[in-house]
């Protein structure tokens, strides 16, 4: 990215990030969460209290994220030392937490920018509503990037630094792990051999992150997390939920929960099997199984989260060729936002709207899939 465009990202992102923070401070008085969504912040400061106790996270504190935002959560804290018996002021708290969001969106921006290989504007398309609002809302952007850098350094056939970078993002949200047999299937493919220097740097680093709960909290500090998660159910206007929803109210027909669970999970990690009897053999297979896989994830989830649309749009954006595919891009940036926050805000939780809009979110996903299984070829098994 030249220098001016550099400057010119970097202002515009300062300007919003300042606005948001003044003068959009309070919605305009809304009860739509437009521009700021205080709840996720809360949450995060409240996590990262065992800083200011001298606590242990995860033994002492319950958190549901992995270690490396757990300990981001403390960062501001860390820098900000409140008066001694004072907790630290919120609003210094928010302001410096989606600073560090908006930092780390302009880096992901100028690196999708470097990636694209040509119609490298593009890469500006994360700076529509939806991926500006969660980059800035939430900490999504992080393991978002590090995917992305991930790619670029199995690009430059650094596979050592991939495995750490990549076990880095897992341990920031677990998708990540998804990529990993990919990338392994791809280096077979390409160069006949199993990358073991990979794979090792990602399994080593997962464990020295995971490391310090281990030693000061055992296992069970260690699962918390994993066991937070396990235990949750259908949420909002997921697609197990619609389908356990939709029946019941129009036909007065319970769906068995369990057998949909079951399914779903099957369905969510499909394309990982499937990836095995694949000719991954080119770079650019690689990110068409990564949009695939995680496109998958999303729609069979039992939970419900806008903000990972984080985590396939630069995917999404790398391996856009046609202006149809720019369009259902910008569809996607602008769906995303009206279900959350506008519809969700206004309506509740679950409404037939947020439903139509949550559809239109997984049809989105699926064209996304579809059209990269298009650019790869599962190999025939022989029978």
């Amino acid at each position: 990215m030249g220098f001016r465009k550099t400057i010119l990202l970097l202002i515009g992102l300062s300007l919003f990030w300042l606005l948001s923070n003044t003068l959009f401070k309070d919605n305009l008085g809304s009860s739509i969460r437009y521009f700021n969504d205080d709840g996720d912040w809360k949450d995060y400061a409240a996590d990262a209290s065992y800083y200011l106790h001298g606590q242990v996270p995860y033994r002492d504190t319950l958190s549901e994220y992995p270690q490396i935002p757990t300990y981001l959560f403390a960062v501001p804290y860390l820098l900000f030392q409140a008066p001694p018996g004072e907790a630290l002021n919120f609003q210094l708290y928010s302001a410096f937490f989606t600073l560090m969001m908006v930092a780390v969106l302009c880096g992901t921006i100028i690196l999708l920018y470097r990636m694209l290989p040509s119609h490298k504007n593009r890469a500006f398309l994360l700076l529509l509503p939806a991926p500006l609002y969660f980059s800035y809302n939430r900490f999504d952007i992080l393991p978002s990037f590090l995917v992305l850098l991930s790619l670029f350094l199995l690009q430059q056939k650094k596979s050592v630094w991939v495995g750490i970078v990549l076990g880095i993002a897992t341990l920031t949200k677990w998708y990540p792990a998804l990529l990993l047999p990919i990338y392994l299937s791809y280096i077979f493919h390409s160069q006949h051999r199993f990358d073991w220097r990979m794979l090792l740097a990602f399994c080593l680093a997962c464990l020295a992150i995971l490391a310090p709960t281990f030693a000061l909290g055992g296992l069970k500090a260690v699962l918390v997390p994993y066991l937070f998660h396990a235990e949750r159910g259908f949420e909002y206007v997921a697609l197990p939920t619609i389908l356990k929803v939709v029946p019941l109210i129009w036909f007065n027909f319970q769906v068995n929960p369990d057998f949909l669970k079951n399914i779903f999970l099957i369905l969510s990690i499909l394309p990982l099997p499937l990836s095995v009897f694949a000719q991954v053999d080119t770079y650019e297979k690689v990110v068409y199984w990564s949009v695939i896989a995680i496109a998958f994830f999303i729609i069979f989830s039992r939970i419900w989260s806008p903000q990972w649309i984080l985590w396939v749009l630069p995917l999404a954006i790398l391996v856009s060729q046609t202006p149809p595919d720019i369009a259902w891009i910008v569809a996607y940036g602008l769906v995303d936002y009206a279900a959350f926050p506008i519809l969700f805000n206004l309506l509740g939780t679950i409404s037939w709207p947020l439903i139509f809009l949550s559809l239109a979110m997984f049809i989105i996903l699926f064209h996304f899939a579809l059209v990269s299984f298009q650019h790869v070829r599962v190999k025939r098994l022989l029978v």
